[in-house]
């Protein structure tokens, strides 16, 4: 045997037992390999027809064009007579909204949505990526230049959902070996080479530097940091969502109740992770959810907090003892409701009302005031209102109290505003009328179902 038939079993047997001790693929699964054209797909799709005999897969290929760069229909065609020649079937498809200035970011949307798309089609349950150990460190060293935890150490997973990631454990170097020892070419992505890509000046300039100076082996070093980091990270992951039902009080599509109490109890890297964890369901992705977003979640179960915006839409809502996070609604209809003695509920502001002596719940406002003759009442925001607040010695538009407070434009109509006939008395949370003066009676607000 060859040396370099030595060398491609050497490497299918290291793939080989990766999959293994990871259950990564099961026998006689169906997959499809995601392949661009470039040394690693390409590598990849190889290594898992090589393993067929073992394994009894149904291998299959998807190539998506995303027609940004002039070489991409060459790539194309290169997958093309590849999958031909191996007698692969493939599902190819071009981009009809992508083009040179689009960002990584949609680029990587669209393809990820074609990849399901094309397993559907072919019936597999998994779709196979070529990363290797290289763009493991690399992305492990931009989390942490980025802020990051102990999920973003660990950075990319061999396995999530659909994708499985075969080659994780191998270099760079080690996959443009086993192609150059197979004779087997590769299209070679121009833009790889380019600086102006944040990837690509670790990958080119920081990384050898730190081989360097620093660490030859800086890339495995990464990938042990990302090992552990990911099994710690699982396991206060599982922690917290077992903890969680018993944080949560309510919990739906769009919005999510915590008992502020046991929230506080809780050691903060299971709190955060649970908050986390309930903003992703919300949002249905993880994208964009940064650290100081859960913070200013947490912040609030400490204490009776207005409606506020934490970020990506989601409105946080505390009153003392109930936490609320809530998917912004549909702007909702004017509404106008007459507020007796008792509770009222006035769901277009997700809150109710309570009027009377005194209020025995916790509440995120309250108002005492001497009764006032005419019909209390509580109303949406109208373009135009004034109110005259204490202190003021004149009326101010409500639309710049709303501004000063900083309150999002779009959560204006949601506030509620309560008038004794057509005079705004209160606008909790922000302001109160000159006319109020304190006294028995009681006005509080809270969350709805509270």
């Amino acid at each position: 045997m060859t040396d370099a038939a030595d060398g491609q079993l050497v490497f299918l047997e290291h793939v080989r037992d990766d999959i293994y001790r990871r259950s990564l693929i099961p026998p006689r699964a169906r997959v499809v390999a995601a392949v661009s054209g470039g040394a690693d797909s390409t590598a990849l799709l190889l290594t898992l027809l090589g393993l067929v005999p073992e394994f009894g897969w149904a291998i299959f290929a998807a190539h998506y064009n995303h027609r940004m760069r002039p070489g991409a229909d060459d790539d194309e065609a290169f997958v093309a007579a590849l999958c031909q020649e191996l007698g692969v079937p493939l599902t190819s498809a071009r981009s009809d909204s992508l083009g040179p200035q689009s960002s990584e970011e949609s680029a990587r949307d669209e393809r990820l949505a074609f990849l399901r798309a094309a397993a559907d089609s072919c019936g597999a349950h998994l779709i196979a990526t070529g990363h290797t150990a290289d763009d493991l460190a690399e992305t492990v060293l931009l989390n942490v230049i980025r802020g990051t935890g102990l999920d973003g150490l660990a950075g990319i997973r061999w396995a999530g959902g659909r994708f499985v990631r075969p080659l994780l454990g191998r270099t760079a170097r080690e996959v443009r070996a086993f192609m150059e020892e197979r004779g087997q070419p590769w299209r070679t992505d121009e833009s790889n080479a380019s600086t102006a890509y944040a990837r690509n000046r670790l990958r080119h300039q920081i990384i050898p530097l730190l081989e360097q100076e620093f660490n030859a082996d800086v890339r495995g070093a990464l990938a042990r940091l990302a090992a552990t980091a990911g099994e710690d990270a699982a396991y206060l992951n599982e922690q917290a969502r077992a903890k969680l039902p018993h944080l949560l009080i309510s919990r739906g599509s769009a919005s999510a109740r915590f008992d502020c109490a046991a929230l506080s109890d809780a050691p903060v890297s299971i709190a955060r992770r649970a908050v986390r964890a309930v903003l992703v369901e919300l949002l249905g992705s993880p994208r964009d959810l940064s650290f100081s977003m859960v913070e200013r979640v947490l912040d609030a179960a400490g204490r009776p907090t207005p409606a506020f915006d934490a970020g990506l839409g989601i409105s946080v809502m505390s009153g003392g003892s109930t936490l609320t996070l809530s998917l912004p609604a549909a702007r909702p209809e004017p509404y106008d409701l007459d507020l007796p003695p008792g509770v009222t509920d006035v769901p277009q502001a997700g809150v109710c009302f309570f009027v009377g002596e005194a209020d025995s719940q916790p509440a995120v406002h309250t108002l005492r005031m001497q009764p006032l003759s005419g019909r209390l009442h509580v109303r949406s925001w109208r373009p135009g209102d004034r109110m005259r607040p204490k202190g003021l010695g004149g009326s101010k538009k409500l639309q710049d109290i709303f501004t000063d407070a900083k309150v999002p434009a779009r959560e204006r109509r949601r506030c509620p505003v309560v008038c004794v006939d057509e005079e705004i008395i209160w606008l909790p949370g922000l302001a109160i009328a000159g006319c109020v003066s304190r006294g028995p009676l009681t006005i509080s607000l809270r969350p709805l179902d509270s």
